[in-house]
């Protein structure tokens, strides 16, 4: 059999000694590119850890798979067919018995496989997982590893995966070293919405049996191949037969400050809609986006509440190109969930988080102990060929220590900076118990765009408290909170100068909203702006958004502001950061 041909690529080699004692080395290779290999192999990326030990490898696709990363070190996987575009992800654990696992993605096909061998040479299918989460797209650079959980003493597994093109989930549960099974609570969040703050209205469990139905257009049942709903059905009009409808829900009194619901079709505002009718008008409408992927949206109701309404799901438009709606899980709640994102666990909520990868520091793991440092990509493929840089076309993340944090839905992964970027603070800002109404300055002037600022505050009942970041030249970055609908939004729409490509302008220029909870009436933010980048963590870490800005050197305004009351912040320490380039 004709050896696989290495395609070129970039390798780091980390070591394990023995069972008490790891040492790590580097052996960075990197080759030189050639197109006609390119061309020719389809190249997947291979990720071996081994006690510690984590390889990444370029490998070329045919019917042997060829790990390969320094002279001497080399196995052969008989018949192991890698098929074009696949990302393949090694783990080997359990040194002492010397078990291996293979874990590899199947683009397109949303499973993670899961092999085993004793001699890296014969490898044997374990299992599979999926059927959960988002599932819309391709699943790539997955992770599996333990996290300690917060307050005892419990581990428990966690699996992350990309959802192409720029997001990552993930899933909490156990590993037998063949089967990954995920939590129980997890599974029914994911599956079925079990635990979702708020008051299910319709989730079209029992058809419509609570709607009147006008015209053809609409069943419940999943004819359209409508991906990420929730339980067994949903409503739906088809995308296939050219017809029309309308479902009419039973009257309601608004209670709550949103309404929220999962939606898919065609993006036709006046005719494949959804709309909610009070007194006869139309007060709030939203559309599908063009794709058969169910994903969150809503609507702020707050000025509507004690009044008496209903909904409607309409399907007035007579074609078959996205000519259809679908809704599921409507649902009344003070929180809002208009973040237009598939139903999942997010590691990351901003858009410019990738292709996570994960370490521990062996080195010193009296000091870190069970901790795991991770590190994404910040960039996304919508626009990443577009960005105004000089080099590169994305950046890394800041490193985060994971951990897990045990509710009621299951576990959450916290994220928090690794405590080493303390080092590059310069002299603290700080004031503490400032009661701020209007628009006013912080009083910290960073000479540059790169600073950390810790903070935490209260907002009055139905007030709204926010920064305005990178102010200057009539630009500025917004991050603010709504504690009525329970929502923080990164307003990035007039923030970067880079105005000279509209294609890239309204790719970028966006707002991302995340639902949060105050904790015990506070919200504590802790932020990290770089010169192309803010990275912010809610709530000590149990929410992330990160996102790229390119704003120019000049932007460098900040203030904060309170809007319909006023806001205690309670304290606000501040650092600007020093370069880590000598």
């Amino acid at each position: 059999m004709e050896k696989s041909k290495i395609v070129p690529g970039f390798m780091r080699l980390r070591f394990c000694k023995n069972e008490t004692r790891l040492v790590e080395k580097a052996v960075n290779l990197l080759f030189f590119l050639y197109f006609s290999l390119m061309r020719k192999y389809a190249a997947v990326v291979l990720f071996v850890a081994l006690c510690g030990l984590k390889i990444p490898v370029a490998v070329a696709q045919d019917t042997t798979l060829t790990i390969r990363a320094i002279e001497g070190l080399k196995y052969d996987v008989p018949r192991f067919v890698v098929r074009p575009g696949t990302r393949v992800h090694l783990t080997l654990d359990n040194y002492d018995d010397m078990a291996h696992n293979l874990v590899v993605t199947l683009p397109n096909i949303q499973q993670i496989h899961i092999y085993e061998s004793k001699d890296l040479k014969d490898w044997k299918y374990c299992s599979a997982f999926g059927g959960l989460g988002a599932k819309n797209s391709f699943w790539e650079c997955p992770d599996l590893f333990e996290l300690p959980v917060t307050g005892n003493r419990q581990k428990k597994w966690v699996m992350l995966i990309g959802r192409g093109p720029n997001r990552v989930q993930y899933f909490v549960g156990d590993f037998n070293g063949k089967v990954f099974t995920p939590d129980s609570k997890g599974a029914d969040y994911l599956k079925n919405g079990t635990g979702l703050e708020g008051l299910v209205f319709e989730n079209f469990e029992q058809g419509l049996t609570n709607w009147k139905a006008e015209g053809t257009a609409f069943k419940a049942d999943t004819a359209n191949d409508v991906v990420d709903y929730l339980g067994k059905s949903y409503a739906g009009s088809s995308a296939k037969i050219s017809s029309t409808g309308k479902l009419i829900s039973k009257l309601f009194t608004i209670s709550h400050t949103a309404i929220n619901f999962l939606l898919a079709g065609g993006k036709y505002p006046d005719t494949t809609c959804i709309k909610l009718v009070v007194d006869g008008k139309v007060c709030r409408t939203a559309t599908g986006d063009n794709t058969k992927v169910f994903r969150w949206n809503g609507w702020d109701v707050r000025d509507l509440m004690g009044k008496q309404a209903h909904i409607e799901i309409i399907d007035s438009h007579a074609g078959t190109d996205n000519a259809f709606i679908a809704a599921d899980h409507i649902l009344f709640s003070n929180k809002l969930l208009n973040q237009q994102l598939e139903h999942a666990q997010w590691l990351d909520y901003g858009p410019d988080y990738y292709a996570t990868r994960t370490w521990r520091n062996y080195d010193e793991q009296k000091s870190t102990g069970d901790s795991v440092v991770a590190i994404g990509w910040m960039g996304n493929w919508d626009y990443a060929g577009k960005v105004p840089t000089q080099w590169g076309k994305g950046f890394q993340s800041i490193p985060r220590l994971m951990t897990l944090k045990q509710d009621k839905n299951g576990y959450t992964i916290v994220q928090n900076p690794i405590p080493q970027l303390q080092q590059l603070r310069a002299e603290v800002y700080q004031v503490k118990n400032v009661k701020v109404q209007g628009t006013q300055k912080t009083g910290f002037n960073p000479e540059k765009n790169s600073y950390e600022i810790d903070m935490a505050f209260k907002p009055a009942k139905g007030s709204t408290f926010g920064f305005n970041l990178l102010g200057g030249e009539g630009r500025k970055l917004v991050l603010r909170y709504d504690p009525v609908t329970s929502v923080i939004t990164l307003d990035r729409s007039n923030c970067t100068d880079y105005v000279t490509d509209a294609e890239f302008t309204g790719l970028f220029a966006k707002k991302i909203t995340v639902p949060v909870n105050l904790f015990n009436g506070t919200l504590r933010l802790h932020i990290f702006v770089d010169q192309s980048s803010i990275e912010v963590f809610v709530n000590d870490g149990e929410t992330v958004i990160s996102a790229t800005t390119f704003p120019s050197e000049k932007q460098l305004g900040i203030t904060m502001f309170s809007e319909g009351g006023t806001t205690t912040v309670t304290q606000l320490k501040a650092w600007q950061l020093n370069t880590i380039w000598k």
